[in-house]
Order: C-alpha cells, then structure tokens, then sequence
C-alpha cells in the first residue's frame, strides 16, 4: 500500500508540466517560514536564524529554551535573556500578544494558559 502511494505520488508530481525548474520552484511553506522569523526577530528583538529554541514537556509543565547557536554571541545572548524575561513577566499577566503575533494565529494552548494563568508560574533562569 506504502508503495503504491508513493509511485501515485511520484508521477503526479513528476508527470505534470512544470513552469519553472524544480530548483527554481519557492516552497510555500519556507515562505511561510520566513516571514514568522521576520516577525519573530520584530516581535522578540533577536536573530532567529542565530539561534535555537526548544520547548520541552517535563512533570512540573514545560520549558523554553532559546541559545544563542555560537557560544560567543553575546548580543544574542543578552537580548534572549532580556526577552524571556520580559515574556515570563508577560505571560504571567496573560498576555500572550507577542507568540501570537510571531505566529500569525493564536499558538496551540494559549487559551488554556490564559484561563488557568493564576495557576501558572512563569520564571526565568539564566543559563551559561
């Protein structure tokens, strides 16, 4: 079954004519991709092509995880630690404007967060 998909898929990506090359084709989706780094360097004042974030599930919630990707980059470094501590303050209060301005749309929890924010903590820790 697997296979026989695949080759379904295969030549109807292949059989149809095409107006440009392959390599000159732009994938919507890095398109879209592109313009929520734009709006994530805006939103939260640091490269996101320069760094990594990581959201992680534990027993206690979750964690969020931005580094800078060159241990070195202290400009980076600093404004990440300006921005998650701006934004554990923010989401304490509920306002969640700047995930969802990044995102486009509101990001998946949000309004659980908001309605149980008084039972949420938010802190943040440096790390080296």
């Amino acid at each position: 079954m697997k296979l026989i998909l695949l080759i379904a898929l295969t030549l109807g990506v292949f059989g149809q004519p095409s107006q440009k090359p392959e390599s000159q084709k732009e994938c919507p989706m890095h398109a879209t991709h592109t313009q929520m780094n734009e709006r994530g360097e805006k939103g939260m004042g640091f490269s996101q092509t320069a760094t990594t974030h990581h959201f992680l599930l534990n027993s206690n919630g979750g964690v969020i995880q931005v580094e800078a990707k060159d241990s070195a980059d202290s400009t980076n470094r600093n404004q990440i630690r300006m921005h998650l501590g701006h934004i554990a303050k923010a989401f304490q209060s509920g306002d969640f404007d700047i995930p969802m301005f990044v995102h486009d749309t509101v990001p998946p929890g949000v309004p659980e967060m908001k309605r149980l924010r008084k039972d949420i903590q938010y802190s943040f820790a440096e790390t080296l």
